[in-house]
């Protein structure tokens, strides 16, 4: 590695296995699926089932589409690099980006005909493709939104960790009850309130203390890890979708008798009230734009892309639908913002146990590999190099890792709800597929057809099969930016008009 450029690294992950496409499916499907789908079932409430499944699946074809573009985004991104040293304005990667994988022993930069391929050496992180194809500021400007986005994200991890502990381990002391032991449900308490709030905060803290300890260790890749999530999330998921079609009300501490609904009744198909909610829930549910260079690096077949994503996304939204419309079906008004603590007074105490803490369990894995991402994208902009290639000491790593969790903590003590946590990742996870994403499509096609030529470029993108998975005309991906913005702006006014 000596011979190598100075500005150029070696990065470890590229010694690595490539996987098949049914493990990055499950990859895919853990990067997607976290405590998102727990809001889904009061959206439905809120918007009705018919109009929530239509929005639901409208936002999951949208967000194929995002991350297909992405995908040929990042092809053209190495294809640039390949033809040009372009390491003076780009954050240093982690590989020596200028060589093939297949010449890359004899350090040979790559020559002959313009080839569009996804690289399995290294990862093109969206705010790396905004600094190459549109500048700095970009970078910077798409790093703030990625910075909000996960810092909500972590926020709605915290608040289901905190709330389903809260419903189903019993504290001594913490709560004004004649028990010595109890429990509660936040959602089901005035303004949260009254001394359910001390239990929550309690574990709150809990969790904290945890995330300090986890925050220390570096990520390591488990593909046998990320399957058994995945199987498990599928089983639990079946298990509260038999529990909610096959019981009776009152298995769940219910009255017969339906509370009121904001309009109608919850077998009223469309509410257009709910139509913000269900569409900023939808948004933060599905999607993983995020984690789309993560999952293309180690997939062995690079072409199956389309049909992994849509794989994931197809699983996903069958998941959130079939338990959104069993939820408002057997319990209407009574469902809670997050789904489980439905189960917090559920007759069979196992079941109980394994839906409210399942959730709970999950979060404590999936947030500390978020706050990891936001800080590694923090440090690359800030020190103009990636962390993990030896360059920022472990100090240091630590102190931006822990500093990225305090806005969540802070968010998750003021409000406690999980659905002011989706609203609010939503309304900031429309900027990267449905914006940032398209306009880097459009950018980078006009500024590799002006390199290389428009008939030489779209023959090549034509035989790397990247170019047909779908629509990616310019004028349809400039629609589809337009409706993106005008979907973000709906979303923050309407916000703004109702408090969030």
């Amino acid at each position: 590695m000596d011979d190598s450029p100075p500005t150029l690294l070696v990065f470890e992950d590229a010694r690595h296995e490539m996987l098949p496409s049914w493990v990055i499916m499950c990859f895919t499907i853990n990067v997607i699926m976290g405590s998102g789908f727990l809001g889904v079932p009061y959206g439905f409430l809120l918007s009705g089932p018919l109009l929530g499944t239509l929005v639901v699946l409208a936002v999951t074809m949208l967000q194929w589409l995002a991350a297909c573009l992405l995908s040929q985004v990042i092809s053209r991104a190495n294809a640039v690099l390949g033809a040009d040293n372009a390491a003076d304005i780009l954050t240093p990667t982690l590989t020596p980006l200028t060589l093939s994988e297949a010449d890359s022993a004899a350090r040979q930069p790559r020559a002959g005909p313009l080839a569009l391929l996804l690289p399995s050496h290294t990862t093109y992180e969206i705010p790396m493709l905004c600094r190459l194809f549109i500048g700095r500021w970009a970078e910077r400007l798409v790093m703030l939104s990625v910075s909000l986005y996960l810092v909500g994200s972590l926020w709605s991890y915290i608040s289901v960790f905190a709330a389903s502990m809260a419903a189903v381990v019993p504290l001594p002391g913490l709560l004004r009850h004649h028990d010595s032991l109890a429990t509660c449900d936040i959602y089901q308490t005035d303004m949260h309130g009254g001394s359910c709030l001390t239990l929550y905060y309690f574990w709150v803290l809990v969790f904290a203390i945890a995330m300090a300890v986890l925050l220390a260790l570096d990520m390591r890749e488990q593909a046998c890890f990320q399957c058994t999530m995945t199987a498990l999330r599928g089983c639990i998921i079946a298990l509260m979708v038999l529990t909610l079609l096959l019981g009776e009300r009152s298995d769940f501490g219910l009255e017969e008798e339906e509370g009121e609904v904001p309009t109608d009744t919850p077998e009223t198909p469309v509410r257009w009230s709910g139509l913000s909610t269900i569409v900023l829930i939808g948004v933060f549910c599905q999607n993983f734009q995020m984690g789309v260079p993560s999952l293309l690096q180690p997939l062995k077949q690079k072409s199956d892309f389309p049909k992994v994503f849509a794989g994931a996304l197809a699983c996903t939204f069958i998941m959130y639908t079939i338990l959104g419309l069993s939820a408002v079906r057997a319990l209407g008004a009574d469902v809670d913002p997050s789904c489980n603590l439905n189960w917090s007074s559920y007759r069979i105490p196992m079941i109980t146990l394994v839906v409210s803490l399942f959730p709970a369990l999950d979060c404590v894995s999936v947030f500390p590999m978020n706050a990891i991402f936001l800080a590694n994208n923090l440090l690359a902009v800030v020190f103009q190099r990636r962390w993990h290639a030896g360059q920022v000491g472990r100090k240091t790593r630590y102190s931006y890792r822990f500093a990225c969790c305090v806005p969540s903590f802070v968010c998750a003590f003021l409000f406690p709800s999980l659905s002011k946590a989706l609203d609010f990742t939503g309304v900031v996870g429309i900027l990267l597929p449905f914006i940032v994403t398209p306009t880097l499509f459009i950018v980078s096609l006009r500024a590799c057809r002006k390199k290389w030529g428009v008939k030489k470029f779209d023959d090549a993108e034509s035989v790397g099969g990247l170019a047909n998975f779908g629509c990616s005309s310019p004028i349809a991906i400039t629609a589809f930016a337009i409706f993106g913005a005008l979907l973000f702006l709906y979303t923050v006014v309407h916000g703004i008009v109702n408090g969030f």
